[in-house]
């Protein structure tokens, strides 16, 4: 799994929540929602993550806009490191 790719999906979504594009921020929210088991296939991220809640419920990540940035934080270290 290429972790740069993950990576532009996810910035893709933040960028659309912040702006506010055409999609409504709850569907936005829920893509970012649904896009993270494909990130629980790459071991190191799924290792990163094992401090999240294990299954983290959709009110909360909705609610937690901290949370969905320690996702993203924990994606950007893990493609920064295979750039070595």
């Amino acid at each position: 799994m290429n972790e740069q790719a993950l990576l532009k999906r996810l910035k893709k979504l933040r960028q659309q929540l912040e702006q506010e594009q055409t999609e409504s921020t709850e569907e936005i929210i829920q893509q970012w929602f649904d896009f993270l088991p494909m990130l629980l296939l790459n071991d190191e991220i799924a290792g990163k993550l094992e401090d999240f809640p294990h299954r983290l419920d959709y009110e909360t990540f909705r609610a937690s806009k901290e949370c969905r940035q320690a996702i993203q934080t924990i994606l950007e270290e893990v493609a920064g490191s295979g750039d070595n």
